[in-house]
């Protein structure tokens, strides 16, 4: 089955179905103490709630012909080319401090001729 749900629907129906079904199971006052055909309605239509929320494809959608959100719809895509980066080398940074200075180079001085 297609889907035909938005990933907001989906939601919505989830969290709807995971609150109404223990209140209507437990009959706490969220339920209105619920009796016979109620009780039996409600528990359904929670479970109803569950099961097109988890799948993504509500029947109803079909019979009233709403359009599918483009999000939903299952399409297989591209697989996508990686491109692979270098890290260029990170320069060392400069110290505050004075940079010392080096003594300058001794020329080595040519042995003197005898005369």
């Amino acid at each position: 089955m297609n889907k035909n749900m938005s990933q907001k629907d989906r939601a919505i129906r989830i969290i709807a179905g995971a609150v109404i079904l223990p209140s209507v199971v437990l009959n706490t006052p969220f339920a209105l103490s619920l009796t016979g055909n109620a009780y039996t309605v409600g528990a359904l239509f929670s479970v109803f709630l569950l099961v097109t929320g988890a799948m993504g494809t509500c029947p109803l959608y079909g019979l009233f012909k709403k359009k599918v959100p483009a999000k939903a719809k299952t399409v297989a895509r591209k697989p996508v080319a990686v491109k692979k980066t270098v890290r260029k080398p990170v320069a060392k940074k400069k110290s505050r401090a004075p940079a010392k200075k080096k003594a300058p180079a001794k020329r080595k001085v040519a042995p003197k001729r005898k005369k």
